[in-house]
């Protein structure tokens, strides 16, 4: 998902994160922006979309697709 400025939004194992590029493309900066607890280690980030008023929403799933977590 990108953002008015360009920036991905990208959820990862670890997190959600805004990955900026830079004007010469040479370098990208990541913030994290929330981040999965660490008692659910099987799960991960798997979809996410934004509503009219612009808060994102973002689902989580099993990493194996098996478990009804998430």
């Amino acid at each position: 998902m990108l953002d008015k400025f360009g920036n991905l939004l990208a959820g990862l194992k670890s997190g959600l994160f805004k990955i900026e590029f830079t004007s010469t493309n040479t370098k990208l900066n990541f913030t994290r922006i929330d981040s999965i607890n660490k008692d659910f280690a099987n799960i991960r980030f798997n979809d996410g979309a934004c509503d009219k008023h612009g808060c994102i929403w973002a689902g989580t799933m099993d990493i194996e697709g098996k478990a009804p977590i998430g």
